[in-house]
Parts: structure tokens; sequence; C-alpha cells
């Protein structure tokens, strides 16, 4: 739900994002600052970076890495 986004509620949303949906489907812990995810965070990371590149989308820049 749009009213319930943190930038619709005066906070700011976190610069990355990275949620284990099925230990956590509601997506109440953010995992992108845990040590323990930084294999799989690079892996998204950099998927996502190839495919920004690949499709032109300039919406939003990436830096380099997280």
């Amino acid at each position: 739900l749009a009213e319930m986004e943190p930038q619709n509620l005066g906070g700011q949303p976190p610069t990355l994002e990275l949620y284990d949906r099925r230990s956590d489907p509601d997506e109440m812990h953010n995992l992108a600052k845990d040590s323990n995810s930084e294999i799989q965070r690079q892996r998204l990371w950099k998927a996502l970076r190839t495919w920004s590149v690949a499709t032109g989308d300039a919406s939003a820049p990436l830096p380099a890495a997280p």
C-alpha cells in the first residue's frame, strides 16, 4: 500500500533492501547490511546492474557497488 511506504510517512527509505521472503514474507527484517548476506547481496547487485545496462534503464542510476 502506497500509504505505508516510508517516504510517504516522512521517513527515508533504505538505500538497499534485501529480504528473505520465505522466512520474512512481510519484509520486516532488512538483511542488506547483514554480513551473512554479503554473497547474495553482491550476486543480486551484479544482476541488477547487468539488467540496468542491458535495458538502458537510467531511471535509477546505480553506484558501482552497494
